[in-house]
């Protein structure tokens, strides 16, 4: 909650005029919301198998307007989910 409420503080106290930027990492799903941030605010970076990043914008991708963007990214719809592999039974968890 405190996340949303210094995204929404700043976005309400900037003006056009202003040209202010603020940009910021997260791991806080709930911030994906389009009646908080626009299509254009919200990147997604994803982890290849070779470990190479790639980032891409909501923007880029073709979903409904009314879509729940937190919702389906937890889903997996956009990618940036980590893939999390059981351990193997009497395996060494730790590698």
């Amino acid at each position: 909650m405190l996340s949303r409420l210094f995204v929404q503080s700043f976005i309400n106290r900037c003006e056009d005029a202003q040209r202010a930027q603020l940009i910021f990492t997260t791991h806080d799903t709930h911030l994906m919301d389009l009646e908080l941030l626009r299509r254009d605010e919200i990147w997604f970076f994803e982890q290849d198998q070779s470990g190479a990043s790639r980032l891409y914008s909501l923007n880029d991708l073709n979903v409904r307007p009314d879509l729940k963007i937190e919702k389906s990214y937890l889903n997996g719809r956009f990618g940036g989910i980590p893939i999390i592999e059981e351990p193997v039974a009497g395996s060494d968890s730790l590698g």
